[in-house]
């Protein structure tokens, strides 16, 4: 695959690699939709390599876990090397998400694949990259939207979210998750509702799988006993799947729910 290439090859002998990656994604919703339909098509191809680049170097349960045919004691260097661009490439799903949230549910399914192809990326990259408070907060409604209006894509964007609830907590991001957290309720709360007024054999799949990011996001969050460790991607007192930090306490208005 392209990505295993990359990755015999980047950085030293590909230097530009994700340059190139970065010219197909369009900067921003206002690029992606007056470029027609070549734009979409490179804008999808790039964040697709991205995503296969980022799962190969960070490889977890069930995703990039297949037998690789580079070098796997590159896998340092090059998950540095990633850390240095995968910011980059975040900048550019930021400048995307909200925009094509506010599609309506008719045109997100005729954009299924470029759709869910940038809510996957969004959710890979979002792993192993500082999150910024205010793109983050809009990015993860985007996501509660598009389920919300898009039935075809409810079970990505909540597959994401679901990554993003159990992704552990950075340093530099303590002093803000918190209360990223607690504006994502109303949101939640509302589309559960939603899932919750539907016939049981087209909402109940949904509603378990929004209800679980729901608790997720408050038992990652809620501080744990000394010596516990940090809850992984599995849910389990672990460190072993994807980068650790610090627990956090429950957000207020979560804690009044539960």
């Amino acid at each position: 695959s392209v990505a295993q290439l990359a990755m015999r090859l980047w950085p030293q002998y590909w230097p530009d690699f994700f340059d190139r990656l970065l010219e197909l994604v369009a900067d921003n919703g206002a690029i992606l939709e007056s470029g027609g339909a070549a734009t979409a098509i490179r804008t999808e191809m790039g964040l697709r390599m991205a995503r296969m680049v980022v799962d190969e170097v960070h490889p977890r349960e069930g995703v990039g876990m297949q037998k690789l045919t580079w070098d796997d004691a590159r896998r340092p260097e090059l998950q540095k090397a990633l850390s240095m661009v995968l910011p980059l490439m975040l900048q550019r799903i930021y400048g995307l998400l909200p925009y094509c949230a506010a599609w309506s549910g008719e045109m997100l399914r005729g954009a299924r694949s470029l759709v869910e192809a940038l809510m996957e990326a969004f959710g890979s990259i979002a792993l192993w990259t500082p999150l910024e408070k205010t793109e983050a907060v809009a990015a993860d409604a985007s996501l509660v939207g598009i389920a919300g209006k898009c039935p075809d894509l409810a079970g990505t964007a909540l597959e994401v979210l679901g990554i993003l609830a159990s992704r552990p907590t950075r340093p530099q991001e303590v002093d803000f998750v918190a209360d990223m957290l607690d504006t994502m309720v109303d949101p939640i709360m509302a589309l559960l509702g939603r899932y919750a007024a539907e016939p049981v054999d087209e909402g109940y799949d949904n509603f378990k799988r929004l209800a679980d990011v729901f608790v997720t996001m408050a038992t990652v969050n809620i501080a744990t006993k000394k010596g516990n460790g940090s809850v992984g991607m599995t849910g389990k007192s672990n460190t072993q799947s994807g980068p650790t930090g610090p627990t956090l306490p429950l957000p207020k208005r979560m804690e009044a729910i539960l």
